[in-house]
């Protein structure tokens, strides 16, 4: 209960610290001026963005309705997954301005939209942590662009940030793979390098496909003791 409130409270105040010091006036899509919204979105680009209607909790898959035909072969190590929309149209465009573009407004955007689905769904959680990159990616970008999204996040509720997953294996981007090669290319790759135990963990990353890369996040932080595991996301996505 407690913690509910002090989430209102922080919501309210950075409402507050954006009337008085507006962070963005335009569409951080388009760049198009607006008069007001949350998102920092125009109608145009909000109306191109396709919200998920239903989505398995527990494994994260896209589905039509409950129970899961998916979850009884679910095999990964999270708790709770938790996307915004699909990723395709506009939404594929916004994660590639983010991760490629410098486009570092967008993550304001979807952090806004990754607490709303968290907030709908009464999501509890000790601290937040990201999807950690490689330092070549890293230093190529100049940023994380997941951390930059939990960052954002935590402005919002005021949960803190920690940086405590670590990438111990350099792999090639996932978006080379189908389905099943994913997961090997991402199996141990990531070690948590602090004591969390008891803790329960936010983790952020820009769009969840098979579930891989935060299965093994997830692995790696409940090897030092975080009892609960939940992946946010912006976008779902599915591949063959």
């Amino acid at each position: 209960m407690g913690e509910r409130i002090f989430e209102k409270i922080a919501f309210l105040f950075e409402c507050f610290i954006d009337i008085i010091f507006p962070r963005a006036s335009y569409c951080t899509v388009c760049k198009k001026i607006i008069s007001d919204d949350k998102y920092y979105l125009c109608s145009t680009c909000k109306g191109q963005i396709k919200l998920i209607d239903l989505q398995c909790r527990r494994c994260g898959s896209i589905i039509d309705l409950m129970p899961c035909k998916y979850c009884k072969d679910f095999e990964g190590c999270y708790d709770e997954a938790y996307s915004v929309c699909l990723y395709e149209g506009l939404v594929r465009n916004m994660i590639h301005k983010l991760k490629y573009g410098d486009n570092r407004d967008l993550a304001v955007t979807m952090a806004h939209m990754i607490y709303d689905i968290l907030y709908k769904n009464d999501v509890h959680y000790d601290f937040i942590t990201f999807v950690p990159s490689t330092k070549k990616r890293d230093k190529k970008r100049g940023y994380n662009h997941s951390k930059l999204i939990a960052i954002e996040l935590s402005n919002i509720t005021g949960k803190p940030v920690k940086d405590i997953l670590k990438r111990i294996k350099d792999t090639k981007p996932q978006i080379l793979f189908n389905s099943k090669v994913r997961w090997y290319n991402v199996k141990d790759a990531f070690a948590c390098q602090t004591d969390i135990k008891g803790k329960t963990v936010l983790l952020v990353d820009d769009v969840i496909t098979t579930g891989a890369t935060v299965s093994f996040c997830a692995k790696a932080l409940k090897e030092k003791g975080a009892v609960k595991v939940i992946a946010a996301s912006f976008a779902k996505s599915s591949i063959c």
